[in-house]
């Protein structure tokens, strides 16, 4: 099977929600959704892939590594 992804901006969990059940609906071969995470808006790549997680198998969330100290516990590893 080949892999194939999109991605998508989540600007509010409920429009984001709608976006993905609405490519699931209509592309069901598209099986990677890619999460970028910006700054600008409120919800972090982390907590739209834990939405994304119940329509596809595999989610990528953009980390940003300033958005971390890498010199304590890494603070997501519940999210994954």
């Amino acid at each position: 099977m080949k892999n194939i992804s999109i991605e998508i901006v989540p600007r509010t969990i409920e429009q984001f929600e709608k976006d993905i059940v609405t490519i699931r609906n209509n592309f069901p071969d598209i099986n990677i959704l890619n999460i970028p995470d910006l700054l600008r808006l409120d919800i972090r790549s982390w907590d739209a892939a834990k939405i994304a997680k119940k329509y596809f198998s595999t989610v990528i969330p953009h980390l940003r590594a300033i958005d971390f100290n890498l010199r304590e516990p890494f603070k997501l590893i519940s999210f994954f």
